[in-house]
């Protein structure tokens, strides 16, 4: 008897959950981002529809234990926030509230690809690429957003914040000191919508070594030249070491030098640390000062003295060859 009375008892407690989420099913939407997504940069926007008018605050928890709310504006139903993420799989946890009692949660996991380290540059089984720009999804966004290009083919805008794509993409440079030319001036589609694509109307270039020296025109010169390539620019993966956008790091790298370098190069963290070592990187200096990043004549693309090349070029005003 004490059995069965337990087994109603948690029946019931069934009941009453299942009624809640189904609830919340109903009066919440999460459009973006989908459940198993990949995400390219370190934040990602999560776009909700409100469909209950006692809802009245959101609130966002992302994989680093940042808490973000919103609260809720009777004119409008649909709400967008950004929100960073590290490397790997993060969880994205959306709670919706009504009169401060918890009416919906649903979890979410994104993989934010990082190509530098290994361990984030390839998704878990099951995780794929939601492109953003379909015309399905830019429905739903006419009411706040501009969603057509306004950029003129090579011209830069004065202000940044005129440009359509400034309001949700602000974020590319958030907390970061060097920004590539094009994405700076908000010049998007010197590199986007070269392709056609049944996937998005912004498509990255699919050759992207190609789309980089149209711009970049004496580097392709000097590597073709070369014997020896580094294997990122022997297959044309520039963006393995630069991010497109903004970094944090001279030359758009996407780490500080050493460390891009040693996350393939592990093994030579050693040498480095060995006592009496004479590698520059053992005194505070930087693997480019003796090797060439992209291409060399010489094995191993050794090139002893670089540094004061590069010290020399500074002072003359030149840009240095990373």
């Amino acid at each position: 008897m004490i059995g069965g009375f337990y087994l109603f008892e948690r029946l019931a407690l069934m009941l009453v959950l299942s009624t809640v989420w189904l609830f919340g099913a109903q009066s919440v939407e999460v459009l973006r981002p989908l459940d198993k997504s990949i995400i390219d940069k370190d934040t990602v926007t999560v776009i909700v529809k409100i469909n209950d008018k006692s809802i009245d605050k959101l609130k966002y928890l992302s994989e680093g234990g940042d808490i973000y709310e919103k609260k809720i504006d009777a004119s409008k139903n649909v709400y967008c926030k950004t929100i960073s993420l590290q490397y790997g799989t993060n969880t994205v946890i959306l709670r919706a509230y009504a009169g401060g009692k918890k009416v919906f949660q649903k979890m979410m996991e994104v993989f934010y690809k990082f190509p530098a380290y290994r361990s984030f540059k390839y998704p878990p089984a099951g995780f794929r690429k939601n492109y953003f720009h379909t015309a399905k999804n830019e429905r739903m966004c006419k009411k706040c957003h501009k969603m057509n290009s306004n950029e003129e083919p090579g011209l830069a805008f004065e202000n940044p914040k005129d440009s359509n794509c400034y309001d949700c993409h602000k974020s590319l440079f958030l907390g970061k000191k060097y920004a590539h030319a094009p994405s700076v001036n908000w010049v998007c589609g010197a590199c986007h919508n070269k392709n056609k694509s049944i996937y998005t109307k912004y498509p990255a270039p699919r050759e992207l070594n190609r789309s980089c020296f149209k711009c970049h025109k004496k580097f392709r010169k000097k590597f073709v030249s070369k014997k020896y390539k580094h294997e990122p620019v022997a297959v044309g993966r520039c963006s393995r070491c630069h991010d497109s956008h903004a970094t944090p790091n001279k030359y758009f790298t996407r780490l500080e030098v050493r460390k891009l370098c040693t996350t393939c190069h592990g093994d030579k963290t050693a040498i480095t640390k060995k006592k009496g070592s004479k590698c520059a990187v053992s005194e505070g200096g930087s693997c480019t000062d003796c090797h060439n990043p992209h291409a060399s004549d010489k094995p191993f693309m050794y090139e002893p003295g670089r540094h004061e090349v590069k010290e020399e070029e500074k002072k003359k005003g030149m840009w240095p060859d990373e």
